[in-house]
């Protein structure tokens, strides 16, 4: 059986390009920018926050402060893409309102 994945949030508090860059070299494939500066990022379930933090350089500062938060769970409205993504990404069903 596959090793589930976890959902996180990252929320750029400097260079969103750098970041940006960061994210699409480390996780291809695997992240969505929701707006400019945001992202959702899958990575297996054994993926911890700090992992995250330290693989994009946020830790030591060499790539760009962010805030990396793990979601245990989500709602809201957003584009019909944004939560075949996700439920694409975790294995779980859209469990939000879609806006077109």
């Amino acid at each position: 059986m596959p090793t589930a994945n976890t959902l996180f949030a990252l929320i750029a508090v400097g260079s969103a390009d750098a970041l940006r860059k960061a994210i699409g070299t480390k996780y291809p494939g695997e992240s969505l920018e929701v707006v400019p500066g945001q992202w959702l990022v899958a990575r297996p379930s054994t993926t911890t926050t700090l992992d995250i933090s330290k693989e994009l350089g946020i830790t030591d500062g060499t790539v760009s402060g962010a805030i990396v938060l793990s979601v245990s769970s989500y709602y809201g409205r957003s584009s019909p893409s944004t939560w075949e993504w996700i439920a694409a990404k975790t294995g779980t069903a859209p469990n939000a309102t879609q806006a077109g």
